[in-house]
């Protein structure tokens, strides 16, 4: 069972406000954050190094849905993180892998709450 103490997560988020912010409410909350901004920088971490990814779907030039594809393939459950809502965007992460969908604007202990129910 893994605790938030000890909870390892890859924040892949491109607008650093954000990252900040959330990175800054886990680590308040007891969890071990990690961020990076580009896809190539979430492809390019160790997916062992991490007990889930919180991953935004709109990274600059680059989608979320990839994140998801190729570190779920390695083993790192993954969940969306975006403003959308719509259905056929909360259907494509599913598909390419994510067991967790959230909302930017969702309360910070909501994330830590479905994040540690993920890791578990």
């Amino acid at each position: 069972m893994i605790s938030s103490t000890s909870l390892r997560v890859l924040i892949i988020e491109d607008h650093a406000p954000t990252r900040t912010a959330v990175a800054t409410a886990l680590a308040r909350a007891g969890f071990v954050p990690a961020t990076v901004e580009t896809l190539a920088a979430a492809l390019a971490t160790r997916a062992d190094a991490h007990d889930v990814a919180l991953v935004d779907l709109h990274l600059g030039p680059d989608s979320g849905i990839d994140a998801i594809r190729g570190l779920t393939s390695r083993g790192l459950p993954c969940v969306a993180f975006t403003v959308a809502d719509d259905a056929p965007t909360v259907l494509e992460a599913l598909a390419a892998g994510a067991v967790g969908y959230l909302l930017k604007d969702d309360p910070p202990a909501q994330v830590a709450r479905a994040l540690e129910e993920v890791a578990q």
